[in-house]
Formats: C-alpha cells, sequence, structure tokens
C-alpha cells in the first residue's frame, strides 16, 4: 500500500517523502506551520499532514514542475514565483502527474487512480518574491530566486537551523535540458550570484535522493558550468523519459561521479 514517509530532521523540520519518491518539508514555528512543495498531489500527503497534526498550512514553492506542486490545489495560500505561473498550469496536468507517479514508483505497486490526485490548481497563487521573509514564530524562510532549472526556481534559507533548502535549484544531478531551464552560461551567472548566501547556512536539503548533504555541490556546479562553456566536461550522454541530454560529469552504476565530487550537471547541447 503506497504511503508517505514521515522523518522527523529536527524539532522544527520534518521531512515528508511522497510515494514517488521526492521530499517535502514542513517547517513548524510557535505560530505558523509552512510545507515547501506539495509532491505530486497523491492523497497519501493528506495523509501524513493528517498524522503530523497539521491543518492548513502555509504553502511555499520551489518550482511549478509536476513532482513538486502537484498538491497545490488542496491548500488555501500558496506561494509561487511568478516566472513558473504558466509553467505550472502544463506540468501539473493529471496526465503529468499520473505519468511521473509510473514513471516513479516500481509496477507492482501502482495501485493508484486518477481520483487519488488532488485536482489541478487553475489560479490563486501568491507571488513569491526573492528575499521574501515568512516568519513562523521563532523560525523564519526567506525565499531566494536561484533560476537555472525553472525560471521561478527558488531556495529556502531557515537562518536560525544554518539550513538551505535547495530543492532541485542545485544539486548531484541538476536538470537544465528542457525549453524552460536556463542556458549553462545563465546558470552559471546564478550560481555565483547565489554564493553571496555561504555564510549563513551549513547544511543542504535536496529534494531528491539523500535529503541532507554539503554546499560542496554549489562549488561543483560552478565548476561544471566552466567546463561545459569551454567544452572540457565529459559530456556523458544521459535518457530521462523521453527526452535525451549529455551528463557533464561521468559517473558509476550508482550514479556518483567517478572523481569523488558530488554536483553534476544534466544539460542540452544545444543550450550552452
Amino acid at each position: 500500500m503506497l504511503s508517505c514517509q514521515i522523518i522527523p530532521l529536527n524539532q522544527y523540520l520534518t521531512q515528508i517523502i511522497d510515494p514517488t519518491g521526492v521530499s517535502c518539508f514542513l517547517l513548524q514555528g510557535s505560530q505558523e506551520s509552512v510545507l515547501i512543495d506539495t509532491g505530486t498531489g497523491m492523497r497519501q500527503l493528506l495523509q501524513a499532514l493528517e498524522d503530523l497534526s497539521v491543518s492548513s498550512p502555509l504553502v511555499l514553492l520551489s518550482h511549478g514542475h509536476a513532482d513538486h506542486a502537484g498538491g497545490a490545489a488542496w491548500f488555501d495560500q500558496v506561494y509561487l514565483n511568478r516566472l513558473d505561473w504558466q509553467l505550472v498550469q502544463k506540468h501539473c496536468s493529471l496526465d503529468m502527474r499520473m505519468g511521473y507517479a509510473r514513471f516513479a514508483i516500481p509496477p507492482e505497486e501502482q495501485t493508484f487512480a486518477s481520483d487519488d490526485f488532488a485536482p489541478l490548481k487553475p489560479d490563486g497563487y501568491k507571488s513569491l518574491e526573492s528575499g521574501q521573509i515568512f516568519n513562523l514564530g521563532g523560525l523564519s524562510i526567506e525565499a531566494i530566486h536561484v533560476p537555472g532549472h525553472t525560471q521561478g526556481s527558488m531556495c529556502f534559507l531557515v537562518p536560525e537551523l544554518r539550513i538551505m533548502i535547495y530543492g532541485d535549484a542545485c544539486n548531484s544531478n541538476t536538470f537544465l535540458f528542457d525549453e524552460n531551464a536556463s542556458t549553462v552560461s545563465g546558470y552559471y551567472e546564478t550560481l555565483l550570484d547565489f554564493k553571496k548566501y555561504d555564510e549563513f547556512y551549513d547544511t543542504v536539503l535536496f529534494s531528491h535522493g539523500p535529503v541532507t548533504g554539503s554546499k560542496q555541490v554549489l562549488e561543483d556546479n560552478i565548476e561544471l558550468c566552466e567546463k561545459i562553456i569551454k567544452r572540457t566536461d565529459d559530456a556523458m550522454p544521459f535518457a530521462f523519459m523521453d527526452k535525451q541530454a549529455l551528463r557533464a560529469a561521468a559517473v558509476d552504476e550508482n550514479l556518483n561521479r567517478l572523481d569523488g565530487r558530488i554536483g553534476n550537471i544534466i544539460y542540452s547541447e544545444n543550450r550552452i
């Protein structure tokens, strides 16, 4: 039976892994609860929040893709950067989300139907701005615009915990290969600017794979951008669902970089 995994990370922060494997993050202060991302919008997320005795959290979306904004319609207050408002309508269609679930969940566990997913949220998003601060009571979240993976991609700084939630904006498989992503050159400039926050956090949280990591991933991806631009990267063929791209750094069968570094970039040869 499909369910969410609930993993307390500390007294304020809980990781919720939806049935497709993507992580959402629940932050709870003394006055407010904030849910960062809503997964694919499978009904199990609502059960997880009920198990945690949380109702009507304020929602901040890291970006508009199907596996992050899929459950937005279940919540009253949902913030998303304006640059992803059109993207979210395409990517969070029921067909897109069910297709992603079929891709991510083993066939023998695919017991879901269309009514197990949230409906598409057609409008009503609140604008999420870079530098916007949300006070939860003893805890705060600062939204930071980090375009690249999508044009409206956001990271979230929790200064009291010295944590930065990277989401999909910068990780061990940063996707830059579709039409909504930045060029590698544009992403490089974004990452250089993002480095100004280095002094405010020690720990990084990712939306896919192992949840915690080091900000070394940022340095790795800056270096890879430089190599891609110079055409000195490994440029290994990469396939994801129906798309073909290149992986900047060679990996082993477990997707770990052969050189022992962490960050990696998946990019399109015509978008450098």
